[in-house]
């Protein structure tokens, strides 16, 4: 496998492209990989814009109140956390690459479209280089459950029913979890997953706003 923070090459033993997927993995995932006996730094991509010398495009839309963005009447889900935002979205043909006004990378998705059919959509462009992963913690708010837990990246954290339903600030990076109530430390666990964070705010901190 030929791996980076976009993309994910399945290869034959030869060298032979079997299969592209978009990755999942962060810089951090991939030097804890280089760290193993198996893994070592990759020569260049097995494919550059699936060998058929299509470039990569951009284009510009605005996210709807539902979270997606319409690309030739097909609606692309990004994210209800970016819903009323303008995103540049950069395609390939494998990956859609959501990236803010500062070309921050928010987001990857697997692309809707062939290549082929990219550059056709409204307002395409030819794409600059690809983006750098954004770096630096993320945070996010959570209301605590009755059972004084909460959710964040796939990960359960136990707080204790001491604080059920206070909405907490908790602050992710690459290898820890933080919460906080107010200035106040209440835990900090090891991040055990690497799924991206998928809300800001829960459902149920919308909920408890509309009832207050």
């Amino acid at each position: 496998m030929w791996i980076s923070t976009a993309h994910l090459h399945v290869l034959t033993t030869s060298g032979a492209r079997l299969k592209t997927v978009p990755s999942r993995l962060t810089a951090a995932d991939l030097t804890r990989l280089l760290a193993t006996a198996d893994a070592r730094v990759a020569g260049p991509a097995p494919i550059l814009a699936l060998d058929e010398g299509y470039p990569a495009v951009e284009i510009d839309r605005l996210v709807s109140t539902a979270g997606t963005v319409s690309l030739a009447n097909r609606a692309l889900c990004i994210g209800t956390t970016l819903a009323g935002r303008r995103v540049t979205i950069r395609m390939d043909g494998i990956t859609a690459q959501i990236l803010d006004e500062e070309r921050s990378l928010l987001r990857t998705v697997r692309c809707p479209l062939p290549i082929t059919e990219c550059g056709r959509l409204q307002g395409a462009r030819t794409a600059g280089s690809p983006p750098s992963p954004a770096s630096g913690p993320v945070t996010v708010q959570r209301v605590v459950s009755i059972k004084g837990g909460i959710m964040v990246t796939g990960q359960k954290i136990n707080l204790g029913r001491v604080h059920a339903r206070k909405i907490v600030t908790v602050t992710v990076d690459d290898s820890h979890i933080a919460i906080h109530d107010d200035a106040e430390t209440i835990k900090v666990v090891t991040r055990t997953t690497t799924q991206e964070v998928a809300r800001i705010k829960s459902a149920d901190h919308t909920k408890r706003r509309k009832i207050v």
